[in-house]
């Protein structure tokens, strides 16, 4: 283990500067989330990772836990933390916490006379035995939402934290060391828990030097913001921490920001039905994070770092930035990293001494963003290729005047744009391509279920607005589409609809696309469900792994999402027997359950050689009333199992809400020792009311 973490420093010394640290530090918000303090290899290991992309002096956070008042300083790993940040040259930033007990954090334990002195002094101990730097502050993060219920003993008071605060921030200010910065334990974004606080305990006001916060856009767009006066839900948004900065202005103090937890979990669809918002892959999300940090984060003066949650961590894939079975290359990067990470990395930094060109290519009249597209910086000669997104980047380029052009099959190559690069600056340069061809698409619209052709179906092409009827053996054709990328959805009376993105047209050319759709037995109502026929699969229409928005609640599920067969479009959700009970499940958001309501769920299932070894076994649906906090209140199971092999058969359940629910689960079980179940054409909708 000892030559692993030689190698690794060795690894990590070409990054470290070989000129002094600043006196002043710049100003760089770029961060990472490291989760815990874990062995000194892998911490040693991931802030390779994190120097890779925050650049220099940026900042990273991580959690020191298990504080009581019985603890006499830092932990030895704590230390080295902190001194290797300082060798790296990244700003530590250390949250503070106590103990993690039965699926909850325990609140600290007040002294009899109702004061936190003793966990004060433990606070103390644990920051004065850090190692401090001349070359930046050490920020100390007090304790984590102290307004959610399961990070404060299952009943959040905020007049308790503001008490706690108030004492824990006297005794760090008694070490008489002004390198060192606090900042509240950000709450669960909400500027009425800041106001609470200052009202039940006003010298809270005063217990910070820097106001933490965490600002989950969900699905929003950078773009979707209240320093433009865009965002209709100013709750969910990128800055939505201008809220609290509002109330503690309204209490008389101006302080800086820093985002210690934001990001786009994979799923997230909460405002895709209410504002039409698509739901978060891998893609969207790596083109929405790199567009905050490139456009909008530099751009606010309030704001000093964003640390969005979570670098690499076990049980929050659906948030990381780097695989958990990530290895690291010759280069000092991650073997395994999700697409935003290396799109933050590609951009300069305000510490580099090169600059950096990113864009995209799009189609000048549809605005669709075109894959493949070629272009080239001179002088030097520089080239990159647009991706699925569209974008590209030059990551490391001199400053210096350039000129940028562009081609793409099928379009006309733009001339040279005269473009500038500083250093420590991202010159973004969009660039409009005009097509020179038409394409168009054929086939036909099916029976999912039978095969037979369906007629009269309507097929919608977007961008632009194409459309045509399916006529005899269900076939169409659409034809004049400039050569891009598009979204069509096939609709018929009675029927489904099957949805496919990203089909692409080529010049002279004709896009087979055949459509699937099922007789439409579906109960009334609205689906609540996201990714409901598993089209999306695992990211845009991506096979392998677990549906997006869906989830699984078990290590070692042999799962995938596959196009073998589907009721309705090309994909459904598999699940391999495997000799135990296997779960994938979809939970809905926050809030959306009503007590007294009736809920009805439909899902279809499909067996091949689904071999059980006794009762109560096969494949079926069941479905959890849940509060909040996710707790079953009620399940709502089904004597109905599908087993051996079958066709398609429809599982439908009713239950009316009790007291207390405020999410439902839908469940997707397997319980077989051989074979394979497919699920296809999920749907939760709300019945009566009582």
């Amino acid at each position: 283990m000892l030559r692993v973490a030689i190698g690794m420093s060795l690894l990590i010394s070409a990054l470290t500067p070989a000129v002094p640290a600043p006196t002043e530090l710049p100003h760089n918000p770029y961060g990472a989330h490291m989760w815990s303090a874990h062995n000194v290899d892998q911490m040693e290991e991931q802030l390779t990772w994190v120097r890779h992309l925050v650049g220099e002096w940026g900042y990273v956070k991580i959690g020191f836990a298990d504080i009581t008042a019985e603890t006499k300083g830092p932990q030895k790993q704590w230390a080295w933390f902190v001194r290797r940040c300082y060798e790296l040259h990244l700003v530590p930033v250390c949250r503070l916490g106590g103990l993690y007990r039965d699926g909850g954090w325990v609140k600290p334990k007040a002294d009899p006379d109702g004061r936190y002195e003793s966990m004060a002094r433990a606070v103390k101990a644990v920051v004065a035995g850090l190692p401090r730097s001349d070359a930046c502050p050490l920020y100390i993060e007090i304790w984590n939402e102290p307004n959610l219920a399961h990070e404060w003993s299952g009943r959040p008071n905020i007049a308790e934290y503001g008490r706690f605060l108030v004492d824990c921030a006297a005794a760090i200010r008694s070490i008489g060391d002004k390198r060192i910065t606090i900042l509240n334990g950000a709450f669960a974004l909400s500027a009425s828990s800041a106001e609470e606080m200052f009202t039940a305990v006003p010298e809270s006001l005063h217990a910070f030097d820097v106001w933490a916060s965490h600002p989950y856009p969900q699905n929003h767009p950078p773009e979707y913001n209240l320093h433009d006066n865009t965002a209709d839900n100013p709750d969910f948004a990128i800055d939505s921490y201008l809220r609290e900065l509002e109330v503690l202005r309204r209490f008389g103090r101006d302080v800086p920001v820093m985002i210690v937890e934001t990001g786009y979990p994979l799923g997230n669809d909460l405002f895709t039905q209410s504002e039409g918002f698509p739901i978060i892959d891998e893609y969207n999300r790596a083109k929405y994070i790199m567009r905050a940090f490139r456009d909008y984060y530099p751009t606010y003066p309030e704001l000093l770092a964003v640390l969005p949650f979570i670098f690499c961590e076990g049980g929050w894939e659906v948030f990381n930035w780097v695989s958990t079975d990530s290895k690291t290359d010759e280069r000092g990067l991650p073997t395994s990293a999700h697409l935003q990470y290396h799109y933050v990395r590609k951009l300069a930094k305000p510490t580099d001494s090169t600059g950096a060109v990113s864009g995209h290519a799009a189609e000048e009249t549809l605005g669709v963003r075109i894959e493949g597209a070629k272009l080239r910086l001179e002088p030097g000669g520089l080239s990159a290729t647009t991706d699925r997104n569209g974008v590209y980047f030059f990551p490391t380029v001199q400053p210096g005047r350039y000129s940028l052009t562009a081609s793409a099959e099928g379009h006309k190559k733009t001339p040279g744009r005269r473009i500038t690069v500083s250093a420590g600056a991202n010159t973004v340069a969009d660039v409009a391509l005009a097509a020179i061809g038409r394409g168009g698409i054929a086939g036909a619209v099916l029976d999912g279920m039978t095969g037979e052709a369906v007629e009269g179906a309507t097929i919608t092409v977007s961008p632009g607005g194409a459309r045509a009827e399916s006529a005899a053996a269900g076939k169409y054709l659409i034809g004049d589409l400039v050569p891009v990328r598009y979204t069509l959805a096939a609709t018929a009376q009675g029927y489904t609809t099957h949805e496919v993105r990203g089909l692409g047209v080529a010049a002279d050319k004709l896009s087979p696309c055949n459509f699937r759709v099922a007789p439409q037995r579906l109960m009334p109502g609205d689906n609540m469900l996201g990714n409901w026929s598993m089209e999306l699969g695992a990211g845009e229409g991506e096979t392998g792994g677990i549906a997006l928005r869906w989830e699984t609640l078990g290590g070692g599920l042999s799962a995938a999402v596959s196009d073998q067969t589907a009721r309705t479009g090309y994909l459904a959700q598999a699940i391999r027997a495997r000799s135990q009970h296997d779960v994938v499940r979809q939970i809905t958001t926050y809030n959306v359950i009503d007590a007294g309501v009736e809920y009805q769920v439909e899902v279809w299932i499909c067996c091949k050689d689904l071999r059980t070894s006794g009762a109560g076994q096969g494949a079926w649906v069941d479905f959890d009333f849940t509060d909040n906090a996710g707790a079953v209140l009620a399940r709502v199971g089904t004597g109905q199992r599908v087993t051996g092999t079958s066709g398609w058969t429809a599982t439908r359940l009713r239950s009316t809400a009790p007291e207390g629910s405020r999410r439902l689960s839908v469940n997707l079980n397997v319980g077989a020792i051989d074979g394979v179940a497919y699920f296809d054409d999920a749907y939760l909708a709300e019945g009566e009311r009582q």
